[in-house]
């Protein structure tokens, strides 16, 4: 398993994906480069318990894309199980909260 890269202090579980979830952003990133794009910014930000705390505004810069085009792929990443929607601010560019499927990251508790 390849570690991601998160802010993990030493009390918190190492973030990890699956390798076969590599093959799968692949395909994503093929038939939809917006929504690859985003998946893996989401990836980047992940953080205890797969989960993601960062705003909409941040990915969107990140990923050159607008904040109307992020609302259509984290729709479509969360039809197709990519992520679950926790907290969504309706203010444009606000706070976002998601989980990564839990089948795509896999949480390694130290000890």
């Amino acid at each position: 398993m390849t570690e991601l890269a998160s802010n993990s202090s030493a009390s918190q579980g190492a973030v990890y994906f699956k390798p076969e979830a590599m093959t799968h952003v692949l395909r994503l990133v093929l038939s939809d480069r917006s929504a690859g794009a985003i998946m893996l910014s989401l990836w980047s930000n992940v953080g205890e318990g797969g989960i993601v705390r960062v705003t909409q505004a941040a990915i969107a810069h990140e990923c050159d894309v607008t904040l109307r085009r992020l609302s259509k792929e984290l729709t479509y990443l969360v039809d197709g199980g990519w992520i679950e929607l926790v907290d969504v601010s309706i203010e444009p560019g606000g706070p976002l909260v998601c989980v990564i499927n839990s089948g795509v990251l896999q949480v390694i508790n130290p000890g």
